[in-house]
């Protein structure tokens, strides 16, 4: 049930970020802000809104905020790796442009391409950077880290927001 909620919580916080960021857009068509099929979702948000569903369902049900901290933090960045594909499918969160013969170019349509761009068709997939950093996190907290640290509660979930936000900073 924890995990139901807070996925849905997470799917809200994760629009709603998005739109918090772009509202002066979403001022002028309000009828929008809950369209998460027109795509404009954040991470950070569906990290904020899913933690605020669970840390108030734990209350409720008196369950160790940091165990579960612990479960999200070994298996979140599993959910983040494949859902990073969302990204390719779409032909959004691209890099900078790439010349022909690049091994990891993703190809843009040009209606789908910043201004400054249009002369370009190949760009760097950080998509798929991000989704191999974000397996790497998970393979590293999920079959490692967790078992070694299991006396100490909620550190595991620390290292997810560390390496993860590192990961995003590179």
């Amino acid at each position: 049930n924890l995990f139901l909620l807070c996925f849905l919580g997470g799917i809200l916080g994760a629009r709603l970020y998005f739109v918090a960021l772009n509202l002066k857009s979403y001022l002028s068509r309000p009828s929008e802000i809950l369209a998460t099929w027109m795509g404009g979702l954040s991470i950070h948000g569906g990290i904020i809104g899913g933690f605020i569903v669970g840390w108030i369902w734990c209350q409720l049900n008196k369950v160790s905020k940091r165990t579960i901290a612990d479960v999200v933090g070994a298996t979140l960045p599993l959910g983040q790796a494949i859902g990073r594909f969302g990204n390719f499918f779409n032909s959004e969160a691209f890099g900078r442009p790439v010349p022909e013969g690049f091994p990891l170019a993703v190809r843009i349509p040009a209606e789908l391409r910043p201004e400054q761009y249009q002369d370009s068709s190949l760009f760097h997939a950080t998509f798929l950077y991000e989704s191999v950093w974000d397996f790497a996190i998970f393979a590293f907290i999920y079959f490692y880290l967790s078992k070694k640290l299991e006396a100490v509660p909620g550190i595991c979930f620390l290292v997810y927001l560390a390496l993860y936000n590192f990961g995003r900073l590179m």
